[in-house]
């Protein structure tokens, strides 16, 4: 709250200053100089708001990083030869995977003619040993049957058969909320037309 904490990152750098960043330097010190002022003056209520704040945030930060703090499943001192060989090839974030994804969603939409085989989480499964990943699981001879089963059941149909189905699903719940309102409206006019004739 006083500002006698300070982080640094931990490469020799300076940090960026952005537009946002001058900012809220300047809102911090109007803040301190209120919380300066009101505890001088025997009021401690912003010291203890942004107190409150900053354990919260203290703690939402730990659960965060819990997984790469001391103890943690990937802290330094966890991190072996046989871990980093088995994790090599997962991206440290999922931006990739989900931007193929996106990619894949929307040429199968336009395309209207694909199967579930040929869409991007297929190829993605390819690429990533998903079927090697599942077959070591405790189970995963007995998964991966039961996801084949689903697979060929699947690419029964092509893209714009499944389409056409769920047009026609969406079609008759739309036309049920439309039957709907229609009768509210039909029923307002009548009682219109009977308070008119009065």
């Amino acid at each position: 709250v006083d500002g006698s904490l300070t982080l640094s990152l931990s490469v020799a750098r300076e940090a960026k200053v952005t537009p946002r960043a001058t900012r809220a330097a300047i809102d911090i010190a109007r803040i301190r100089e209120k919380a300066a002022g009101e505890k001088a003056a025997g009021d401690t209520t912003i010291e203890k708001m942004l107190s409150s704040a900053f354990t919260a945030m203290a703690e939402g930060t730990r659960n965060h990083a819990s997984e790469f703090l001391p103890g943690g499943n990937f802290c330094s001192e966890k991190i072996t030869d046989e871990l980093r060989q088995r994790l090599s090839g997962m991206p440290t974030t999922s931006t990739s995977a989900e931007r193929t994804f996106a990619l894949g969603r929307d040429h199968d939409q336009r395309a209207g003619a694909c199967r579930d085989d040929t869409r991007s989480g297929a190829i993605l499964g390819a690429m990533d040993n998903t079927h090697e990943f599942m077959r070591g699981r405790e189970k995963g001879e007995e998964e991966w049957r039961m996801l084949r089963r689903l697979a060929r059941k699947g690419m029964k149909e092509t893209m714009a058969e499944k389409r056409i189905a769920a047009g026609r699903v969406a079609a008759t719940e739309r036309n049920a909320k439309l039957e709907g309102h229609r009768a509210k409206q039909a029923a307002k006019k009548k009682e219109l037309a009977r308070l008119e004739a009065i």
